[in-house]
């Protein structure tokens, strides 16, 4: 069964390869793609302040079940929460 996620991506059993997933679902070792952020001016602007935006590659260092995601984007480290990691769309 396929269900719209409220920001408009596909999520479920059948999601379509080029739908991307969610960085807190990501696997650690794998390198991903930003997508999209679904996030107001204030979530955005944060995330490209850690030069996280549409386009951006990243690979995931460390994921925490339940807890924060580091990742390297742009030759640093960057701990992230699953708040903000819930509000990215990647793919690879």
């Amino acid at each position: 069964m396929m269900h719209m996620h409220r920001f408009g991506f596909r999520h479920g059993k059948n999601r379509g390869q080029d739908s991307g997933l969610l960085l807190a679902a990501a696997k650690k070792g794998e390198i991903y793609r930003v997508v999209s952020i679904e996030g107001g001016r204030e979530v955005t602007g944060r995330l490209a302040s850690m030069g996280i935006f549409p386009g951006c590659s990243l690979d995931v260092v460390t994921v925490n079940p339940g807890g924060p995601l580091v990742i390297r984007v742009l030759d640093s480290r960057v701990m992230l929460s699953r708040g903000l990691a819930n509000k990215i769309l990647v793919r690879t």
